[in-house]
């Protein structure tokens, strides 16, 4: 299957790089996507996924789609990201990031609700539903776009799969309803906990594009210091160099 020249990943290889991060939790992590996966791929009906680990010190399978697991953010203010390069989708997470703001490995920790693992199927997800980076939703009256993100609007919200007695927190997924502007019924995600298309949740975000201007729609419950640190990644994408911001 293939999306504007690039080819949508059957088999996707998550590639430990991190020195904080054990070989046995990768692993735990993709078992949990595997059982995950057939839900997400039904849902937003698209193909389903193999999902394959690979150990400290193995390369990369070549032209594999990737999820390199790495210790230090090259992108100011990210947890991960995914993009493409060539003909081929790829994500990066970072696990230093994570752990200096507090989150946890496998599942979210009382002081913050995010993990690796969230984070590693929340950029799964997105590469999954929109393989490309520069798809958009439109409102009903056309005036605005919303980026079309699956995880940014329910991003904090946890799904947990149970792997041999180990809860794995995945991320929540809006599902095709929400970029639905006339949409009066849902469910509208995965956890039902959003009421109405093209809104976000209290620790969401969505980006928007207005009259050529950027912004973030922002949850009830996201503090300043990380509407700054969201604001800081947008302006470093490449989506919007020739935007001005809000």
């Amino acid at each position: 299957m293939f999306r504007h020249g690039l080819t949508f990943p059957s088999r996707v290889a998550i590639v430990n790089q991190s020195t904080l991060i054990q070989d046995s939790d990768l692993a735990t992590i993709s078992q949990a996507l595997m059982q995950a996966l057939p839900g997400f791929c039904t849902a937003w009906n698209v193909q389903n996924v193999m999902v394959t680990f690979i150990p400290k010190g193995k390369p990369a399978p070549s032209g594999s789609t990737c999820i390199y697991v790495l210790d230090d953010s090259d992108v100011q203010g990210a947890y991960g990201y995914h993009d493409t390069t060539g003909t081929v989708a790829y994500a990066k997470v970072f696990v230093k990031r994570i752990l200096e703001n507090g989150g946890g490995l496998l599942a979210h920790t009382p002081s913050s609700n995010v993990s690796v693992a969230q984070v590693i199927s929340h950029e799964l997800f997105e590469m999954l539903a929109h393989t490309i980076c520069n798809s958009w939703w439109m409102t009903s009256d056309a005036s605005a776009f919303y980026a079309a993100e699956v995880c940014d609007p329910v991003q904090g919200n946890v799904v947990s799969e149970n792997i041999a007695g180990k809860l794995v927190d995945l991320s929540d997924y809006v599902l095709p309803t929400w970029s639905n502007p006339e949409s009066k019924s849902g469910p509208y995600n995965k956890l039902n906990t959003v009421k109405k298309p093209m809104t976000v949740d209290k620790h969401g975000y969505s980006i928007k594009v207005y009259a050529g201007t950027v912004s973030c729609v922002f949850g009830e419950s996201v503090d300043q210091a990380t509407k700054d640190k969201q604001i800081a990644s947008m302006k470093s994408d490449k989506r919007f160099a020739s935007m001005s911001f809000a």
